[in-house]
């Protein structure tokens, strides 16, 4: 009889015993890979290799040509201005991180991410505190110093982009949440806006558009991998929504609204600064015209009194 209880018996619950075992603590969660991560698509798997391997060419590039010396890999055009090391390593190792992803190192992955972030923050503050942190000429002394800019330092609008990089592949290599797939998609939001309106800059000639007043100038490297970076992440939040859900996820509208402020932001910063060039300009015409009338009207009186004396020393012999 007892037998025949035991065998009826149900096995216990694997529910039930997952459920009773210790939880991690709250901040180990952030490290530990998904343990049943949804396998990406084919089209999102090459998207995500696609911006991985460009941003990892586009770093290397930067940093051969830093220790070669080989002016066209970190300046495309003598117009543009030159890639700081440090944002060159930011996106070879931002690459990195990306490329990971498929593979399902996230570990690795997360511990790549979180340089490119930090790296990105300290010069983000380092612009808006005035500190140095000493990180500009870290690994490498520059011989290109960047006009009204600090040698080796990553304008604030790559810093921006860098650490926008960092935080979405950060995520990227998290658990899988609703709000995990509303930041990522706020980041490639901001990113492909920034991105978007450096391009338009370049290919229209608009300076101020990738220029952010006073810093160093952003470099068309930058904003060609910020682009491709800023669709991976917006896909990959699209694509890693629940097949449950509605065809349109609940923060696309605030998503939306971000990159749109972002954008405006962005372009009312630009118009600001470029109306204060034309102002400038237009009073440096003004006063070099005011400057040649003082000096022609100067140079008359000047004339016209020298003449005077003339006369007068004439006379004066003459009465003599």
């Amino acid at each position: 009889m007892n037998e025949v209880q035991l065998q009826d018996r149900p096995p216990p619950s694997r529910e039930r015993a997952d459920s009773d075992a210790p939880e991690p603590i709250w901040w180990r969660r952030w490290f530990v890979p998904p343990e049943h991560p949804r396998p990406l698509r084919p089209v999102l798997r090459s998207l995500i290799g696609a911006s991985g391997a460009l941003s990892l060419l586009a770093g290397a590039l930067v940093m051969i040509g830093w220790h070669a010396q080989k002016q066209m890999l970190v300046q495309v055009a003598p117009a543009f201005e030159p890639t700081p090391y440090n944002m060159g390593m930011a996106l070879l190792i931002a690459g990195a991180a990306l490329l990971l992803l498929p593979l399902g190192l996230h570990r690795l992955g997360t511990t790549f991410a979180a340089i490119v972030t930090g790296v990105g923050s300290l010069t983000v503050l380092e612009h808006f505190t005035g500190w140095d942190f000493r990180i500009d000429q870290l690994l490498l002394t520059h011989y290109f110093v960047p006009e009204g800019g600090a040698p080796g330092r990553m304008s604030i609008y790559s810093a921006i982009g860098i650490t926008l990089i960092g935080v979405g592949a950060l995520l990227m290599h998290q658990r899988s949440s609703p709000w995990r797939r509303f930041w990522i998609a706020t980041c490639g939001s901001i990113l492909l806006a920034l991105g978007t309106v450096a391009l338009v800059g370049y290919t229209m000639g608009l300076t101020t558009t990738y220029d952010w007043g006073y810093f160093t100038r952003v470099s068309v490297q930058g904003a060609v991998v910020f682009v491709l970076v800023a669709a991976t992440f917006l896909i990959y939040a699209w694509q890693a929504r629940d097949r449950l859900e509605a065809e349109a996820p609940r923060w696309l509208p605030l998503l939306m609204g971000v990159g749109v402020a972002a954008g405006t932001l962005y372009l009312w910063q630009t118009l600001f600064h470029q109306e204060r060039a034309l102002f400038d300009r237009t009073m440096q015409l003004a006063l070099s015209g005011t400057k040649d009338e003082i000096e022609a009207r100067l140079e008359t009186r000047v004339l016209t009194l020298e003449n005077t004396a003339k006369r007068w020393e004439i006379w004066g012999h003459s009465s003599r």
